[in-house]
């Protein structure tokens, strides 16, 4: 079962020191560039640009779009993540994957409430269970390592989502007005419209996944009797 793990997949492609060991915001604007950078090529009045204009634009443009999908990743958190498996979420005691795509939300419960009942005393509503779980477990530095692991990756993949979502949408401003001023060539901006927004929807997926993967490792963590947490 280890291997099926994304940390363990990532070792094996030789993939996981360096996305421990690259800041999150660099790896994201090394993306992002790279996304502008496209995304200039496809739309026509920007090719008119000069060499030094279109590579400040891009440096410009991916500084900016790495900026927003690193710090104002927590937005999908707050407006995605929690409404589903949070406390009350609508996915939180499901025993099937919803949509067929996304984890069952019953294993999360199952834990949390028994984190709720190690960590805090009787009839507890277990509100601030996550921080003081956390703090908690990462008093043992071996295990905060595999329980974080799933949520390092998590917030990777979270911070594309922005880029990629705003790239979606600029994409089909830029065909609208191409459109509107009766030039054809509207082709290339749709297709990187429609990939940007499938890429962006399919990120919720892996996302979503993993940190239910870390919640899960954190309440089994801080729910197991105190010797087997020293043995392991």
């Amino acid at each position: 079962m280890d291997a099926l793990k994304p940390e363990k997949l990532l070792d094996r492609l030789g993939l996981w020191k360096a996305l421990r060991g690259i800041p999150g915001l660099a790896a994201i604007l090394i993306l992002s560039i790279a996304i502008v950078s496209l995304v200039l090529a496809a739309v026509p009045w920007f090719r008119e640009l000069s060499r030094p204009l279109t590579f400040l634009a891009t440096v410009i443009g991916g500084t900016i779009l790495a900026l927003i999908g690193y710090y104002l990743g927590d937005f999908w958190d707050h407006q995605v993540f929690d409404p589903l498996y949070g406390r009350d979420g609508h996915w939180i005691g499901r025993e099937k994957r919803p949509l067929g795509l996304f984890p069952a939300g019953a294993d999360l419960r199952r834990y949390r409430s028994r984190a709720i009942d190690s960590v805090f005393p009787p009839a507890h509503s277990g509100e601030g269970l996550y921080r003081e779980a956390c703090a908690r477990a990462e008093r043992s530095p071996a295990q905060w390592r595999n329980i974080e692991n799933p949520l390092v990756i998590s917030k990777f993949l979270r911070a594309l989502i922005w880029p990629f979502a705003l790239t979606a949408v600029g994409m089909f401003v830029a065909a609208l007005w191409i459109s509107f001023i009766h030039d054809n060539n509207v082709g290339v901006p749709l297709v990187i419209g429609l990939l940007s927004s499938l890429l962006a929807a399919l990120l919720f997926v892996p996302y979503i996944h993993l940190r239910v993967e870390h919640m899960i490792r954190l309440y089994q963590h801080v729910s197991a009797p105190r010797s087997r947490r020293k043995g392991e």
